[in-house]
């Protein structure tokens, strides 16, 4: 089990991080301190792998939605490889980027992300996203 966890850069690109086995979320939300349970913060190059899950438990941390910022933030080159797992929500994958600063060269290389509830099969959703997919897209990818 992983409580809240930032990684911050700078760092030297290419980043890997690599995920072998699986992360789970706290079953008590309440026991994070932050919103997020895992963040990447001033990281360039950021390539996820590694075949492992990432297990949000069925939690949302916060029942009231964040107000919606601008955002002075650019993600570019990033590439998510090998992302398995399942989703609480019917949207199992969502990149939402800003309209000034749109995402660049987003790659997504075998995804397969379900959502086991009623509300029928995962969806993706992305806004304001340059980039391609490649070899399976579960669900269908959003590029």
């Amino acid at each position: 089990m992983l409580g809240s966890i930032t990684f911050i850069g700078p760092c030297k690109n290419p980043i890997a991080f690599t995920l072998k086995g699986t992360l789970k979320a706290p079953s008590n939300p309440s026991v994070m301190n932050k919103e997020q349970w895992i963040s990447f913060r001033y990281v360039t190059g950021l390539v996820v792998n590694g075949g492992g899950t990432f297990d949000g438990n069925g939690v949302t941390p916060n029942s009231n939605p964040l107000p919606i910022t601008p955002s002075y933030v650019q993600i570019k080159d990033i590439t998510y490889k090998n992302i398995w797992g399942t989703s609480s929500t019917k949207l199992a994958a969502g990149l939402q980027c800003s309209k000034r600063l749109p995402c660049k060269n987003i790659v997504l290389n075998n995804i397969n992300l379900v959502h086991l509830g009623p509300e029928g099969f995962a969806l993706s959703l992305c806004s304001n996203v340059n980039g391609a997919s490649y070899g399976r897209q579960t669900p269908a990818s959003c590029l």
